[in-house]
């Protein structure tokens, strides 16, 4: 019964890790539900490396460097290419309502919803705004290319978080 209690623990683990991991394009918690995992693990079981609270801690700092790497990824593009707050928060809604609208694609019409509602939102605010396509058109690829910079660095920052664990518990 242990033997078979072990093979669970390591199978559930390493699905959360494969979720986690899984969740991050789609702009979702997934460094947080690694960083869970790993301590739902270290309840259950020990990882065989280090100390569970070392583990747990390390995790939960990258988690947050992670949010911390996406907010400053669209911040400091965007103040730098002046582009207004007002396109920022559009984008935002923008890019929430593409992902909702593109889940019935399957597998990548949520992250297409996501980057082509992102871009709408602030090419829509600009123009309205502005009223120049052409500054419009700036404004949302600056938006755009920081948000495709940030989901690719907060997904390989998920990676390495999920080689962490597997490499802790084993």
């Amino acid at each position: 019964m242990h033997h078979a209690l072990s093979i669970a623990e390591i199978v559930l683990l390493f699905v959360a890790l494969l979720a986690g991991v899984a969740m991050v394009p789609f702009t979702l918690p997934g460094t947080w539900v690694i960083a869970g995992a790993a301590f739902l693990y270290s309840l259950v079981a020990n990882f065989k490396t280090s100390s569970d609270w070392l583990v747990v801690g390390i995790l939960a700092a990258l988690a947050l460097f992670g949010e911390a790497l996406d907010y400053a990824a669209s911040a400091v593009s965007a103040k730098r290419e002046n582009v207004p707050t007002g396109a920022v928060i559009c984008s935002i809604v923008g890019g929430l309502a593409g992902a909702i609208i593109g889940v019935p694609v399957f597998l990548i019409g949520a992250l297409l919803g996501l980057l082509v509602g992102t871009f709408l939102g602030a090419f829509l605010y600009s123009l309205i705004k502005k009223g120049d396509v052409s500054e419009a058109l700036r404004h949302s690829g600056v938006i755009l290319t920081s948000r495709i910079i940030s989901i690719f660095a907060k997904t390989a920052l998920a990676m390495g978080m999920a080689a962490y664990v597997a490499f802790q518990a084993f």
